[in-house]
C-alpha cells in the first residue's frame, strides 16, 4: 500500500472518529438539556410536560436514562396514568439502581394498596422495612402496614405498626398521621372485647357489681360497659368480663396545647386542647377529684348554650378545685390558650377519655 493510500486512511479515520466525537458530544448535551428541562417541569407541578421529556430519554442507556425512568415513574405517578406500575417495575431491573429501590418497593406497594390488593401490597412493604430499615421509606412502609392492618381488622397490628413509625420514622411524610391513627387504634383496642397483653378475663361472682369491680381494678363503670358491650348496666354471675391491667394518668403540654393519654407511663393517645389565656392554666402535678356529666356552670344549666362546661367535667384537687378538664361550647377555640385557665376538649373527645380516666388519676401540667 502506497503511503499516500495509508495517509488517507488516517485521515478518513480521523474525520470519522471526530464526526463520532461530535454526535456523542451534542447527543450527551442535548440529553442533559432534554433532563433538565424535564426536572424544570416536573419541579414546577407540570408532570404532563415532565412525562413528555423524560419519556424521550427513558430508553437512554446512560445513567442519565436511567435517571430520567425514575422522574418519568414518578411524574405518571402525580397524574395518576395507568402506566405508573410498569414504569416503576422496569427500575427493579436495573442492576446498579439499588439505592432506588426503597422508593420503588414503596410506590408499588402503594399502588397495590390503591387496587385493593392487599397481599401484593403486604409483600412489598414487609420487603421494604425488612431488607432496607433505615430508609424513611421504610418508616412510610410501616404507616400503610398500619393501614393495611385495619382493613384486616387487626387493631393491635396496626397499633404497632403506627408506633414503629412514631418511635423510629419522625421524620417521615406520615408521621403526625400515624400519630393520630395510633391513638385511634389504641382507643378501639381498648374499648373492644379483644383481650391483650393489657387486660384479662373476670369471672363474675356472687355479690359482684360494676362499681365493685371498677374499683378492684382502679378503672371506671364506664369504661367496664364500653369494653364488655353492657347497655343496661347489669350483669350476672358467670359473666366473663374484660377488665384493664392499665394505670391511666394524663400529661398536658401547655405550649403546644396537647394532651396526652398515658397508659403505664407510655403514650396511648394524644389530643389537641385549649388551655388558658396568659398562661393562667396551673402547671404541676394533680389528680382527679371530681367527675360530672351535663355538669351546670356558675348556676347555668348544662341545657343553656351559655354553659361554656360542655358535655363533661374532670375536676383538679385543691387549691385548684375550680380547675378541670372539660368539653367546650366553643370547639373554635380548641388548639388556642383562651380559656380562664381550664383545659378544654372537644365534647367528643372529652367523653372518650372521661369513660378511661377514673378517680385519682394523675395529671401533669408543664409550660
Amino acid at each position: 500500500m502506497k503511503l499516500r493510500d495509508i495517509g488517507i486512511i488516517f485521515l478518513v479515520a480521523a474525520l470519522i472518529a471526530g464526526i463520532v466525537g461530535a454526535y456523542r458530544f451534542f447527543s450527551v448535551k442535548s440529553s442533559k438539556n432534554l433532563f433538565n428541562e424535564g426536572l424544570r417541569s416536573y419541579s414546577a407541578g407540570n408532570y404532563a410536560e415532565a412525562v413528555k421529556l423524560f419519556k424521550k430519554l427513558k430508553k437512554d442507556k446512560s445513567k442519565l436514562g436511567r435517571e430520567s425512568l425514575i422522574y418519568y415513574a414518578r411524574c405518571l405517578k402525580n397524574v395518576n396514568s395507568p402506566d405508573c406500575e410498569r414504569a416503576w417495575l422496569s427500575v427493579t431491573k436495573l442492576s446498579d439502581m439499588e439505592d432506588r429501590k426503597p422508593e420503588v418497593f414503596f410506590n408499588l406497594g402503594v399502588l397495590a394498596y390503591e387496587k385493593e390488593d392487599i397481599d401484593k401490597a403486604k409483600e412489598y412493604f414487609n420487603k421494604l422495612s425488612r431488607n432496607y430499615p433505615g430508609e424513611i421509606f421504610a418508616g412510610n412502609s410501616y404507616y400503610y402496614l398500619g393501614l393495611v392492618n385495619l382493613k384486616e381488622g387487626d387493631l393491635v397490628s396496626s397499633r404497632e405498626n403506627f408506633l414503629k413509625v412514631i418511635q423510629n420514622y419522625s421524620n417521615s411524610d406520615f408521621a403526625a398521621d400515624a400519630q393520630d391513627k395510633y391513638g385511634d387504634a389504641s382507643i378501639a383496642v381498648l374499648f373492644s372485647k379483644e383481650i391483650t397483653p393489657l387486660s384479662e378475663r373476670y369471672i363474675v361472682q356472687k355479690g359482684d357489681t360494676l362499681s365493685g369491680i371498677s374499683k378492684k381494678y382502679n378503672t371506671t363503670v364506664e369504661l367496664l360497659r364500653e369494653m364488655n358491650k353492657i347497655s343496661d348496666g347489669l350483669i350476672r354471675i358467670g359473666d366473663r368480663l374484660k377488665v384493664p391491667l392499665m394505670k391511666f394518668s394524663i400529661s398536658i403540654d401547655k405550649s403546644q396545647n396537647k394532651l396526652m393519654l398515658l397508659s403505664n407511663g407510655k403514650m396511648f393517645k394524644i389530643y389537641t386542647v385549649g388551655t388558658g389565656r396568659e398562661n393562667s392554666t396551673p402547671t404541676g402535678k394533680f389528680t382527679i377529684i371530681s367527675k360530672l356529666v351535663n355538669p351546670p356552670w356558675r348556676g347555668i344549666p348544662p341545657e343553656d348554650p351559655r354553659n361554656i362546661l360542655g358535655t363533661r367535667w374532670m375536676g383538679f384537687n385543691e387549691p385548684y378545685k375550680d380547675y378541670g378538664i372539660h368539653g367546650t361550647t366553643a370547639p373554635e377555640t380548641i388548639g388556642t390558650q383562651s380559656s380562664a385557665g381550664c383545659v378544654r376538649m372537644y365534647n367528643m373527645e372529652v367523653e372518650e377519655l372521661y369513660k378511661i380516666i377514673p378517680y385519682g388519676a394523675e395529671i401533669t401540667i408543664v409550660d
